[in-house]
């Protein structure tokens, strides 16, 4: 299984919110909202999504397997939101 993921972090805060694109995408799409977190009220990761963008590939592709790529970014943090469209 591909292990790296292209993140793009920012904001400040305690909460964070995952922003999630689309199949065919990457996280750039995000790039207005980025801007609007820019100065708080929290903190926004944004990853390519595996086998998207500057994302190694994964082996196996189900929202398992997707999951499991993404959960890392999130291993300390307590207060999380996670937004997304298409997928």
């Amino acid at each position: 299984m591909g292990e790296r993921l292209r993140v793009q972090r920012g904001g400040s805060g305690d909460a964070v919110v995952l922003l999630l694109h689309g199949l065919g995408a990457t996280g750039d799409v995000w790039q207005g909202v980025h801007e609007q977190l820019a100065d708080g009220p929290c903190r926004w990761i944004t990853p390519d999504l595996p086998g998207h963008g500057e994302s190694a590939r994964l082996d196996r592709y189900s929202f398992g397997h997707l999951t499991a790529a993404l959960a890392p970014l999130l291993d300390d943090e307590e207060h999380v939101v996670i937004l997304g469209h298409s997928l």
